[in-house]
């Protein structure tokens, strides 16, 4: 199998409330699938490596969070996402400058998902939910998901891909599963229609 791929990241500080003096920044990183399968990643042997210029590694963390389906699996050619922490000073470790990632996931073919990618996603404008007195003082978008597909679905899982006025990648905006039942199997009928606000 091929590599996972990392197609942009953007890196950010930490909101760091117990010690607003630690320097740890979060990246988000962009990646792919570029095997022509479906692919399992070995979460619990990855890492995410923090190479500097003159190509060697700075910093490791084996903790990334993959916003991917099931946490585990991405489709052929599929774009996903993880993030993590470059996390130095919670360490221990002197901070060093870095400037590219290297994605260490061991991946095998997922051939038995059973999966369909007839549903319809219709993401609207974003705004401000204070504004629409929803609560919170975020961003929120009103989302409509349709099964499409003549089958019945255990669930929708969706994630929405943030990018700055310019373009650029600046992480996941929402991500997280459309279910239609955690206590029972009733499934997400042929035609079904549910709404709500990300």
């Amino acid at each position: 199998e091929l590599d996972l791929e990392i197609l942009e990241w953007a890196e950010f500080p930490y909101a760091n409330l117990a010690d607003p003096s630690n320097t740890d920044t979060h990246v988000e990183v962009l990646i792919r699938n570029p095997n022509d399968v479906p692919v399992r990643v070995n979460r619990d042997a990855a890492e995410l490596r923090f190479v500097d210029a003159a190509g060697s590694v700075v910093y490791v963390n084996p903790s990334a969070v993959f916003y991917i389906w099931e946490g585990e699996w991405l489709l052929a050619g599929e774009t996903a996402a993880l993030s993590a922490c470059v996390c130095f000073e919670t360490s221990g470790l002197a901070r060093q400058p870095w400037q590219t990632l290297e994605l260490v996931a061991p991946l095998e073919p997922a051939t038995d998902l059973d999966y369909t990618r007839d549903v319809v996603v219709t993401l609207g404008p974003f705004f401000n939910l204070a504004d629409a007195h929803l609560g919170g003082d975020g961003l929120g978008a009103e989302v409509t998901l349709t099964n499409a597909s003549d089958r019945v679905l255990r669930s929708i899982p969706m994630r929405v891909v943030a990018r700055d006025a310019d373009g650029r990648y600046v992480g996941i905006a929402a991500y997280g599963d459309a279910v239609a039942s955690f206590r029972e199997t009733i499934g997400i009928q042929p035609g079904d229609t549910a709404t709500g606000v990300v």
